[in-house]
């Protein structure tokens, strides 16, 4: 973990990894209340890619961007299936 703020922010670094892609990799996921009862959440991710597949960086990169979000979009059914409201 390089920043834990409950409620707030956590990020973590990666140095040693085995995924297929990359190398090494930093998250950083911030979250702020609107006021309104929902959520702005902000997320960059760095990383290393692999020497061998820099030339698909294009595809990687889409990966990258696409997974968070897909995640962060099904969050809320999630939420609300477990605590059973």
């Amino acid at each position: 973990m390089v920043a834990w703020e409950p409620g707030i922010r956590f990020s973590y670094a990666m140095t040693a990894i085995n995924l297929p892609l990359v190398d090494a990799m930093l998250a950083d996921w911030q979250l702020a209340d609107q006021g309104d009862g929902t959520t702005r959440v902000r997320f960059t991710i760095h990383y290393r890619i692999r020497r061998e597949l820099r030339a698909v960086h294009p595809l990687v990169r889409k990966a990258f961007e696409s997974t968070p979000r897909k995640g962060i979009e099904k969050l809320p059914s999630y939420v609300v299936q477990v605590s059973g409201a």
